[in-house]
């Protein structure tokens, strides 16, 4: 195993930083692929332009499989949050501006969201088969433009530096519709707080120009797509109801 500090453990995989480099090393149950498909995800987003960690290597640790990325110093937004070093409308309106920007970038060659869509909710639990076709067929008729989204944006996944904010963990990034984006992000805030959340969404609406209605348009989607994230129980319960809203 790697010799460092343990900077956080996920359902996923276990993040070490050693000798100025972070190491992301992978549960043993996950496919084979998996690192290389980050990898190849992170070096994308870092090719359009955005300020996005180095790839370094992608390597086997102990026999498990691991990415090495560039170490970016700095706290994540979440961090100054929590801790009161800036006001929250100021984060907010910062990753508000980069969630933006990333949308802008083309994602030709990503896997495309829709399709992800389509398999997490067909393999939801605790939805009726009818629910989920009425879903889908949503989907299908809403989804717009296919642009990069990172998939699982919120403010522990941008670092504060001393020049531009870091943008990481983009293994959920993918081709798909900025508002799906838009409304994944609130979803998950809606889980943290529902404060942070409206604040979110209330900004972005400000800052974008576009209506809370479409956004929202999305929420049953993702929620019964998030069904099949295995979500604690008190998540699951919220997840049923806006499912069939």
């Amino acid at each position: 195993m790697v010799e460092g500090d343990i900077l956080t453990k996920g359902n996923t995989a276990s993040i070490y930083l050693a000798n100025q480099k972070v190491y992301k090393i992978y549960e043993e149950r996950l496919p084979n692929e998996e690192s290389s498909k980050e990898a190849r995800k992170q070096e994308f987003a870092r090719s359009t332009g955005l300020n996005v960690p180095e790839v370094l290597d992608v390597t086997e640790i102990n026999g498990r499989q691991a990415l090495v990325m560039e170490y970016v110093q700095g706290e994540s937004f979440g961090d100054l949050l929590l801790e009161e070093k800036m006001p929250v409308y100021e984060l907010m309106k910062v990753s508000v501006e980069i969630q933006r920007d990333i949308h802008k970038r083309k994602a030709e060659g990503l896997d495309r969201m829709d399709e992800k869509l389509l398999f997490q909710i067909s393999n939801a639990p605790y939805l009726h088969e009818k629910r989920k076709t009425i879903l889908i067929n949503r989907m299908n008729n809403i989804i717009g433009a296919y642009q990069l989204c990172h998939g699982d944006f919120h403010l522990f996944n941008l670092i504060w530096t001393k020049h531009n904010p870091a943008i990481i963990d983009w293994v959920d990034a993918s081709a798909g519709d900025p508002l799906a984006d838009v409304c994944r992000s609130y979803l998950l805030y809606l889980q943290f707080s529902k404060e942070l959340a409206e604040i979110y969404l209330d900004l972005f609406t400000q800052i974008v120009g576009v209506k809370v209605e479409s956004i929202l348009a999305w929420m049953p989607i993702l929620a019964a797509a998030r069904l099949s994230e295995h979500v604690s129980s008190d998540n699951k319960e919220h997840l049923i109801q806006l499912a069939y809203e």
